[in-house]
């Protein structure tokens, strides 16, 4: 399994308005499954009403291994 670290950025409503909201750390199997997951996480963090009002990005930041068992 490997830990997988991403950067969550938001998009802002306009080009180059960008803002970094911190760091995520998820454990999967593969980044696919990661993404996936870190996304399920966030949404009702940053959305509770449930509807996305801004689009944010996940950008990969680092990986390390860990023993499962």
């Amino acid at each position: 399994m490997t830990r997988y670290r991403f950067l969550v950025v938001d998009q802002g409503y306009h080009r180059g308005d960008s803002e970094e909201w911190g760091t995520i750390s998820i454990t999967a199997d593969s980044e696919a499954d990661a993404r996936e997951r870190a996304h399920k996480n966030l949404e009702p963090e940053l959305h509770p009403e449930g509807e996305l009002t801004q689009p944010y990005e996940l950008k990969l930041i680092g990986t390390e291994e860990v023993e499962c068992g």
